[in-house]
């Protein structure tokens, strides 16, 4: 689905609109006209309802691009779908510095969101994204040529474009048990251990620094009493932490709220116990599998039937 705003009343932009809904649909891409207001009422129905829209929002005046950073505000998650924000030609071009330097999150956009910007006749698609510092990065990751059509400036994968996290604090988590086993803090307040040294080597090839917090007890699991989770895993949660690093499990809970890396390190579990001693084991207990009413139940149901069977048989009904 492609969505388009229809704040904006001037004419040559309402042509505009009805002729990509017309090519849209020539490529049998289903299109839909909505409002600002109408997108943050139906925003849920789209995000059960739909794999992932194309969002294409277009901006003229100061006032359309209020209004769609305040619709931003109000749906989520941000990073649902697709977004192409256009900036559409007015005499002066009043938002132009805005569109080419912002300089805050104005559109309340996350670290997954895909949100492409064209910047009014400048003609190459910039990513937008933040990471936590309430300030839009950009990316420039296509030129548009009119007889070429799209040219990527870049072959690297969503992640590796915003592999840079611009010296942000990564705040670690972990649990007691597997502190001293996988992650080790030295007396100098550097940190060793397989994934100290692998954090190390992380945040000089993505310029973060790292912070360990205080070890948990628990890995983390579901609490009933208190609808909350626990542990590491209820501090990923709540963003009291960005990364958990212990010897976590892999469960359907789990992933139902956090985001695993690829396994690092694979453990085997085995399980232990005792041989019994066929000296006290009793033969009766073969059975003991069904009660004595059940057994005789069986064996009649095997007497019948061997009558009835010998008696079709005898009397050539077969």
């Amino acid at each position: 689905n492609t969505i388009f705003d229809a704040n904006i009343t001037d004419l040559n932009a309402t042509t505009l609109v009805h002729t990509w809904s017309r090519e849209f649909s020539r490529h049998r891409v289903m299109t839909v006209t909505t409002t600002f207001s109408d997108l943050t009422s139906e925003y849920n129905d789209y995000w059960k309802n739909i794999t992932r829209p194309l969002f294409v929002v277009l901006l003229d005046t100061e006032k359309t691009m209020g209004e769609f950073a305040e619709t931003t505000k109000s749906v989520k998650p941000i990073s649902f779908p697709i977004w192409l924000v256009m900036f559409l030609q007015r005499p002066g071009n009043s938002l132009e510095e805005r569109c080419r330097h912002p300089i805050d999150n104005v559109f309340n956009v996350d670290f997954r969101t895909q949100m492409l910007v064209l910047c009014y006749a400048r003609p190459i698609l910039v990513e937008w994204y933040a990471i936590r510092d309430n300030r839009t990065r950009t990316f420039d990751l296509a030129l548009w040529s009119p007889d070429r059509g799209l040219l990527l400036k870049t072959q690297k994968s969503l992640y590796a474009r915003r592999s840079n996290m611009f010296g942000d604090v990564v705040r670690v988590a972990s649990v007691i048990v597997s502190f001293s086993l996988f992650l080790e803090l030295r007396c100098n307040g550097t940190v060793g251990g397989f994934f100290g040294l692998l954090l190390i080597e992380l945040s000089k090839v993505m310029n973060f620094t790292v912070e360990i917090l205080d070890p948990v007890e628990e890995f983390g699991s579901w609490s009933k009493e208190k609808m909350v989770w626990t542990g590491a895993i209820g501090q990923l949660v709540t963003n009291e932490a960005d990364i958990g690093i212990s010897a976590f499990s892999m469960t359907t809970g789990r992933q139902n709220v956090i985001d695993y890396t690829i396994p690092l390190i694979r453990s085997r579990y085995r399980l232990y116990f005792k041989r019994p001693n066929t000296v006290l084991v009793e033969w009766s207990l073969y059975l003991r599998a069904f009660s004595s009413g059940t057994w005789i139940a069986l064996l009649m149901i095997i007497i019948t039937a061997s009558i009835l069977l010998t008696i079709i048989k005898t009397k050539g009904y077969f």
